[in-house]
């Protein structure tokens, strides 16, 4: 996953002095901010699994089952789609 720091930049580079319509400016940051909100989703997930793992070793095994890491990788990433969608909304 690759975060691009200095979004405005690459705005200003790609397209120069030209105005941007408000719904770019909504598609842009949603382009930019999903993966960031994922990632930040993605390491509250690993907090929680390490946890788990350090507090209760003998019930790990639960939380290595494929249906939860399927969810693990999922879920950040819906709930990184659903904040990004509140500017879309109104």
């Amino acid at each position: 996953m690759t975060l691009v720091p200095l979004s405005d930049t690459v705005l200003v580079t790609l397209f120069g002095d030209r105005p941007f319509s408000p719904r770019f400016c909504q598609i842009w940051g949603a382009i930019v901010f999903l993966p960031f909100f994922a990632s930040n989703w993605a390491h509250v997930l690993l907090v929680i699994n390490r946890y788990v793992a350090a507090t209760f070793p003998h019930h790990y095994r639960y939380f290595t089952a494929k249906l939860v890491l399927v969810t693990g990788i999922i879920v950040p990433w819906l709930i990184s789609i659903t904040e990004n969608a509140f500017p879309f909304t109104g």
